[in-house]
């Protein structure tokens, strides 16, 4: 099951959480790179919703790619999804629409 340790055990690190997301606690983020260049950061929120909204606590996967210079915003909802299972589908997601990098190594 998800949590907090879990996530950190798999590299994300800790940031101080977004002061627009009212009900987010939690906010992790892991950079992911290969040979030519940084690719895309996937973040993960953990919400903890008041009782008298939604008495529970729930991951959210995000990220953000880069298409022709226009990013495109993807996000993954619920405590159903497994850290290995989001990642891989991410990395799929890029491979397959040719996203392009963040930023290429030659470039530095």
């Amino acid at each position: 099951m998800l949590n907090d340790e879990l996530i950190l055990q798999h590299g994300y690190k800790e940031y101080p959480v977004p002061v627009f997301d009212e009900y987010v606690s939690k906010f992790f983020q892991k950079r992911f790179d290969n040979d030519e260049g940084k690719k895309y950061y996937i973040d993960i929120k953990r919400w903890d919703f008041p009782s008298h909204i939604q008495p529970h606590q729930s991951y959210e996967f995000s990220c953000q790619f880069m298409y022709k210079d226009k990013p495109i915003n993807m996000t993954l909802f619920g405590n159903q999804w497994e850290i290995e299972q989001a990642e891989a589908w991410v990395e799929r997601m890029w491979c397959l629409m040719e996203c392009d990098y963040y930023e290429r190594w030659e470039n530095c």
